[in-house]
């Protein structure tokens, strides 16, 4: 009933030649290890095995003759300045509005979590809806403003950027500038 595992040390094996349960320790062969005295109640009852783990520690990068300035530069030159993902607005109605009401309703789910309250549960359902409804009329009023700015003339370019604003908006209406649809 021996049993061995490829890369590791048996510190204790208690079930050789008996039945039933047992112990067995094993170690990763690349940690340093000692094994520490059984230590015995005197009635046979009790029996401790320990292995006393010692790891040291990682060298770091360390030189008194490294040149920290030529070091950090050299990595602001590797890595370039546009290799971040910057965040653009997807939306073409998008406005400050919009990013306060974002942060508002950020700050009452930050409460909620914090207090776990129903108040403060209801204070940030209702910043949700605030910011739902700030959403919506956003987008319509700036559609308004975007179908005033043209004449009757283009239709097919204000069909064409009103499938940015509404993806769902109707196409069969007496008068593509009236807002019956809306």
């Amino acid at each position: 009933d021996n049993i061995r595992l490829k890369g590791y040390d048996i510190i204790r094996n208690d079930r050789i030649g008996r039945r039933g349960g047992g112990v067995l320790i094993f170690v990763r062969q690349g940690i340093k290890y000692s094994i520490l005295d059984n230590i015995n109640d005197g009635h046979g009852n009790l029996e401790v095995c320990g292995v006393k783990n010692r790891f040291s520690k990682r060298q770091r990068l360390y030189s008194s003759n490294t040149d920290w300035g030529i070091f950090r530069s050299s990595l602001e030159d590797r890595i370039q300045e546009d290799a971040l993902k910057k965040r653009t607005n997807h939306c073409p109605w998008w406005n400050e509005e919009c990013d306060n009401l974002i942060a508002n309703r950020k700050v009452a789910l930050e409460n909620f979590k914090k207090s776990g309250t129903r108040d403060d549960f209801l204070l940030y359902k209702r910043e949700c809806a605030k910011t739902r409804i700030g959403y919506k009329n956003i987008e319509k009023e700036n559609f308004r403003k975007f179908c005033e700015s043209y004449s009757q003339a283009i239709v097919d370019t204000i069909k064409n950027q009103v499938s940015s604003f509404f993806p769902w908006a109707p196409w069969v209406c007496s008068d593509p500038f009236s807002f019956e649809w809306l």
